[in-house]
């Protein structure tokens, strides 16, 4: 590196390190209880028990509990259900299964499913069901809605006995 080079990356230095100080005060006027270097909290211990001391908590927690009149949750859930949930939490539930078990309940096709299948058939025939998006449209109907299709359908192609 030329002498020229050295002078440069000097002055360059010397300009960053006066930024950084001034940076610093600036750090310590906005955020007073965190560490300059890490950005953690100096002493989250004592703000932590300064939040579990103020009066609005306690407040909070006196309400939460008179509304809960002696129950243990505010939100009655049948035995049964909860049963179940709490089967779910178990350690050898993966979370994929357990979104499953509570999303896919037997429960009827939405309405709008079963028209996306029929606007697609209208617009491109039947040839249409062979397409991936229908396809998986398909295989999340129940079997009331896959009646509803097929007879719309059949009436689509003027066949009322399908």
């Amino acid at each position: 590196m030329s002498a020229v080079g050295i002078a440069s990356s000097i002055k360059w230095r010397k300009q960053l390190l006066r930024l950084r100080a001034r940076l610093s005060e600036a750090w310590a006027q906005e955020f007073p209880h965190h560490d300059f270097e890490t950005g953690h909290l100096r002493e989250p211990r004592s703000l932590t028990a300064d939040a579990w001391n103020d009066p609005g908590w306690a407040r909070a927690a006196r309400e939460y509990h008179k509304a809960c009149a002696g129950r243990p949750a505010v939100v009655e859930i049948e035995p049964e259900r909860l049963s179940r949930l709490r089967e779910l939490m178990a350690d050898n539930v993966s979370l994929d299964r357990a979104w499953h078990e509570l999303n896919d309940e037997a429960r009827p096709t939405p309405q709008t499913t079963i028209e996306a299948i029929l606007y697609c058939v209208r617009e491109r025939g039947v040839a249409a069901l062979d397409e991936p998006e229908d396809i998986e449209r398909l295989r999340r109907c129940d079997a009331a809605a896959l009646a509803k299709i097929n007879q719309h359908i059949a009436e689509l192609k003027g066949d009322s006995h399908a």
